[in-house]
């Protein structure tokens, strides 16, 4: 019969669609080892995920705080960038607020709790977790006078403040002192003050 294919025209039929198969398998990924799934929950929902929103606020890498918006993408901040509308620094931001992001992503970032194993000094730290350092700081303040307690805080949020503020009160201690921990003049006087006050002697 004339459409009868011999032995030969089928060898060469199947070895060109196995070699065909062979080089169009290199043209293939795995999609399951390619992709990159990634959480974004609580997004607003006006997002898409892979666009970009840019939110406004305020960097915390120093006292000025200065106006930013970061660069968000399917719910993770990736640039940083200075606010042109914000008064101060009118869309300017410096290599330390630029690199504020690393505070989130760096690896060697604080992840757990860390407390002093060794001696003072020899850079030696163990984990714990929040329930037993809480009992281990109220057990030792309880040994503690209260008119011997200080609590230094550099800029922070207002409700940090009056958090702080509350509980030195509940301890029966001073109010928080606030200073500026980036400033070599102001910041020192007040440390010194506030060790005068406390301990009798202006000695950091």
């Amino acid at each position: 019969m004339a459409n009868e294919i011999s032995r030969r025209d089928f060898l060469k039929i199947g070895g060109g669609a196995a070699l065909g198969l062979t080089v169009l398998s290199g043209c293939t990924w795995d999609l399951q080892q390619t992709a990159v799934m990634e959480m974004y929950t609580n997004a607003p929902e006006y997002t898409l995920p892979g666009e970009n929103y840019w939110f406004a606020s305020t960097c915390r890498m120093c006292p000025a705080g200065c106006g930013i918006v970061a660069r968000i993408s399917n719910g993770r901040a990736r640039k940083l960038e200075g606010n042109p509308q914000h008064p101060l620094n009118q869309g300017k931001l410096c290599a330390r607020g630029q690199a504020g992001l690393q505070e989130l992503y760096h690896p060697d970032r604080l992840r757990q709790i860390l407390v002093a194993t060794g001696e003072r000094g020899q850079g030696q730290w163990g984990t714990t977790s929040w329930e037993q350092i809480v009992d281990t700081i109220a057990s030792t303040l309880e040994q503690i006078d209260p008119a011997r307690v200080a609590f230094l805080v550099g800029l922070a949020p207002q409700y940090r403040i009056e958090l702080v503020s509350r509980f030195m009160k509940g301890l029966g201690a001073e109010p928080p002192v606030i200073y500026d921990a980036h400033s070599t003049f102001e910041g020192r006087r007040v440390l010194e003050m506030a060790t005068e006050n406390l301990l009798g002697e202006a000695t950091l």
